[in-house]
């Protein structure tokens, strides 16, 4: 998945969504993108800038994790999919690296979690 399909996928899942040209997360209104936008794909990278970094900002990435990943299973899961993120990235101490995982590794186990994830065809 490519980087911006991550992040509009976890905006996605903790509750964003576009709504009468508005980039919104909840019955709230946020930032007026233009009335002709009603779909994620309609937005441009400037648009995107006013949603979490989720990629890159370990305080967004704690934030979705606590509001999506609710019940043990999820949370029991998520730590396993965070483990094999960081398996893959060769790093020896295991459980050390976990709590240290980037914002990215992160986001990539939070959206294996979800069903979300697509791989790059």
């Amino acid at each position: 998945m490519n980087k911006e399909a991550q992040r509009i996928a976890i905006a996605e899942a903790c509750g964003w969504k576009i709504t009468n040209g508005y980039l919104a997360k909840g019955d709230m209104p946020f930032v007026h993108v233009g009335t002709l936008v009603t779909t994620w794909e309609q937005l441009d990278r400037h648009d995107l800038t006013s949603i979490p970094d989720y990629l890159n900002d370990l305080n967004a990435m704690h934030e979705a994790e606590k509001s999506r990943l609710t019940t043990m299973g999820e949370r029991g899961d998520y730590v396993i999919q965070l483990g094999a993120v960081v398996d893959k990235a060769g790093w020896k101490d295991h459980n050390f690296m976990i709590t240290h995982a980037t914002a990215a590794q992160r986001a990539e186990a939070f959206l294996r979690t979800l069903g979300l994830w697509k791989d790059d065809a």
